[in-house]
């Protein structure tokens, strides 16, 4: 099960000014949140994808252990998806 513990945010419509706080790990944040231009749905979007990465790969697409490169990375760096796929088994 997914879930945000009750941290989502009503009234976030795409067009409008859209939220500008953040709650969560930092791996996840899409571009718009660490620019804080306000954000809209469309991150909810971009971290299923970064978690879907995650369960593919093991790891998030952009992370580092140091938190400032991780946030540059996520702001600056290529998506580059490797060929092999994680497999494990239970």
């Amino acid at each position: 099960m997914i879930t945000d513990f009750g941290l989502s945010r009503e009234g976030v419509y795409a067009g409008l000014r859209g939220a500008d706080s953040f709650c969560g790990s930092y791996a996840y944040l899409a571009p718009e949140v660490l620019k804080k231009t306000g954000h809209g749905k469309s991150v909810d979007c971009y971290m299923l994808g970064v978690l879907l990465y995650e369960m593919l790969f093991g790891l998030p697409p952009f992370y580092h252990d140091d938190k400032e490169k991780l946030l540059d990375n996520i702001l600056n760096k290529t998506l580059k998806i490797d060929r092999k796929i994680q497999v494990i088994s239970a």
